[in-house]
């Protein structure tokens, strides 16, 4: 865990950033604020939400007290929300049926597009939260490996043998991997250029990874520039594993 916290930093955008992602709810829940002080409207949970708000935005610039700012963050939203139903609840009741449901599908209309640009995001995305159905055949395999379990792979797939395989393995996430960059690039070439398989293997060897992950298409792509058949440890409809190679 300590190695985790060191290597987890997560410093802090500009404030602005923060604020400019809450959109509507943000003057909301600055409205329910100032009525809570005009009209002293204050109980124990109005306490706690403006209480998290201010402890949340003073960790989230206290480096080098907590280098993982920006996690703190995450949830404080459900604070904002809280204050700015506070404010719109009362508004609403007043409002005849038809007029109050004007105003809930205005607002409705107003985060819509966001919301919808995030699905589409998400669900578009090269690299989609979802993973193959025979991936935890991979982790399995992995996990089952003798000895030193070290895989050499993409970043995607690299996450999921480190978190869930067990493995060790060259390029992990982002935020978790000394000199990210640079070996995302060694990564990227091993898969891209032109290559003898003695060339690959060299590089490989500079890894420290024993073991090597493939997807069919990088199988046929290869040929006779890949791992030999007889490395195969075990194959699924969308990788390969071979090793050890050396």
């Amino acid at each position: 865990m300590r190695t985790w916290a060191e290597r987890n930093l997560m410093p802090s955008p500009p404030f602005w950033q923060y604020l400019l992602g809450l959109g509507l709810v943000l003057p909301l829940a600055f409205l329910a604020f100032v009525r809570y002080l005009c009209r002293r409207e204050w109980d124990r949970a109005r306490i706690l939400w403006v209480a998290w708000i201010l402890v949340t935005f003073i960790l989230a610039y206290s480096s080098p007290l907590l280098p993982c700012e920006r996690r703190v963050v995450e949830g404080v939203h459900i604070a904002f929300v809280a204050m700015a139903t506070t404010l719109l609840g009362p508004v609403l009741e007043r409002l005849k049926p038809a007029a109050a449901a004007a105003v809930i599908a205005i607002a409705g209309l107003l985060v819509a597009p966001t919301n919808a640009l995030l699905v589409h995001r998400e669900a578009t995305a090269p690299n989609p939260g979802q993973v193959p159905k025979d991936w935890p055949d991979l982790w399995t395999t992995v996990r089952a490996l003798p000895g030193e379990r070290t895989v050499f792979s993409d970043a995607r797939r690299s996450v999921f043998i480190a978190g869930l395989g067990g493995g060790t393995v060259y390029l992990g996430h982002k935020e978790l991997t000394p000199d990210f960059e640079r070996k995302l690039r060694t990564v990227h070439e091993f898969y891209a250029r032109q290559a003898s398989w003695p060339e690959r293997l060299a590089t490989i060897r500079t890894t420290g990874c024993r073991y090597l992950v493939l997807t069919p298409e990088d199988v046929l792509a290869l040929g006779p520039d890949g791992p030999p058949a007889s490395a195969l440890v075990a194959r699924g409809q969308t990788w390969a594993l071979f090793g050890p190679l050396w």
